[in-house]
């Protein structure tokens, strides 16, 4: 009966800490990465409006296309393994739903800013290229409030996910304790047992 208490005990805490190592350390990587390059790709979105107009000004910009290019491989590369990460719960499923529509919102207000950054890019009259700007500004105003609300949505996903993983464990440490008090329980039955056994045949 002991050695059933501790293999079950044993077997449930070695899940719950394989669940949380395997999926959910993994998940709150993700989410703390997207949210790193939330906030990435803003600052190169804003790169634009400190660059010199020198003789360099179009390189500048086509490295800033470059970079935006890059994080946004990132971006959408850890974006589909947070995605595919099955949820446990209705209301993870909900959250996930209302998640996945902000980010979606968020990769088309960004299609208007590469947009314009490429425009500013073939710019060949410098005449022009304050008004591009403008449009480019523009862009980027309409753009920041859903950036805002997809970075709130993931700062709640990062707190349930902790909170998930921080229960689990608390959960997986009470049922320890509680087989570790029914371990101690059936030792002092199998020890009276063994003492009134022993004082039974003895005095046969």
């Amino acid at each position: 009966q002991i050695s059933t208490v501790s293999y079950f005990n044993t077997k449930s805490s070695s899940n719950d800490l394989t669940y949380i190592s395997d999926e959910r350390m993994p998940l709150l990587l993700t989410i703390a990465e997207l949210d790193t390059l939330r906030y990435k790709i803003r600052a190169i979105t804003f790169e634009v409006f400190s660059v010199n107009k020198d003789a360099d000004y179009i390189k500048r910009l086509q490295n800033i296309k470059a970079n935006r290019e890059t994080t946004w491989n990132d971006i959408n590369k850890h974006w589909q393994y947070f995605a595919s990460t099955p949820r446990q719960t209705e209301a993870g499923k909900k959250s996930f739903n209302s998640l996945e529509t902000a980010f979606n919102d968020l990769k088309k207000s960004h299609e208007p800013i590469h947009e314009n950054l490429i425009k500013l890019i073939e710019n060949k009259d410098e005449s022009k290229t304050e008004s591009l700007l403008d449009i480019y500004e523009d862009s980027v105003d309409k753009m920041i409030p859903v950036l805002v609300t997809f970075g709130k949505l993931l700062d709640e996903q990062k707190t349930r996910t902790v909170n998930y993983a921080t229960n689990m464990v608390k959960k997986s440490a009470d049922s320890s304790n509680k087989s570790l008090t029914i371990i101690v329980i059936l030792s002092l039955i199998a020890i009276a047992i063994s003492i009134i056994f022993t004082y039974v045949t003895t005095n046969l």
